[in-house]
């Protein structure tokens, strides 16, 4: 049996108002179907180039573009990486979204499996239960939040644990039908403050 416990702030919560508030406003934006689909696709490209940079500075996103324009299968590590990050940011967004059933470790693993196929598993039995708990939270902003900071802290994968927290945040979002219609790149703000975010993120969970 684990004990999880946090406390929203009355700012933590004035918080989630107005991201509730810029959600609102983005849906309610008239846009072409082209100039959408034009912007989701930047949006996604920044996702993959900022995520990955967390991981590595030296990717290029010149390249990153390049990757994502191809529909072939890139035969470097590099370029195979960003390109199943792709996949697994195409996988959240059309076979997570508005998914009925909870969130289990399940869909982690899933997501993780697409960019890291060959990947051996430690043993984690709390995870399921974090998972859990994590799902019956009412907000879907709290519970990516929590489950980003449980998916970094707890290291249930054994590689690139701090860009897949990343997409662990998507996943909890898309799971619940929840989204910024693919124009807000939450990564942006991570990468350029990320000694900060880094220090916070650790220093929030205490196991």
């Amino acid at each position: 049996m684990i004990t999880f416990s946090y406390l929203k702030s009355q700012m933590f919560i004035e918080n989630l108002r107005r991201i509730d508030s810029l959600r609102s406003d983005l849906h309610s934006l008239i846009l072409t179907r082209e100039n959408e689909l034009r912007l989701r696709w930047e949006i996604k490209t920044e996702q993959t180039y900022y995520d990955l940079s967390l991981y590595d500075l030296s990717f290029s996103k010149k390249n990153i573009i390049q990757v994502l324009n191809s529909n072939a299968v890139p035969t470097s590590e590099k370029d195979l990486l960003t390109y199943r990050w792709k996949e697994a940011l195409n996988y959240i967004s059309y076979n997570c979204f508005l998914r009925s059933d909870k969130l289990t470790e399940d869909g982690l693993y899933e997501v993780y499996r697409i960019i890291k196929p060959k990947a051996r598993y430690q043993s984690f039995p709390e995870l399921p239960e974090y998972v859990r708990y994590i799902a019956s939270e009412d907000h879907p902003v709290t519970r990516a939040a929590l489950l980003q900071l449980i998916t970094y802290n707890l290291k249930p994968f054994p590689e690139l644990i701090e860009p897949f927290s990343h997409l662990s945040f998507q996943l909890a979002l898309a799971w619940g039908g929840w989204d910024l219609r693919g124009m807000v790149c939450i990564e942006e703000q991570y990468f350029h403050d990320r000694a900060y975010y880094k220090e916070l993120i650790q220093n929030t969970y205490k196991s």
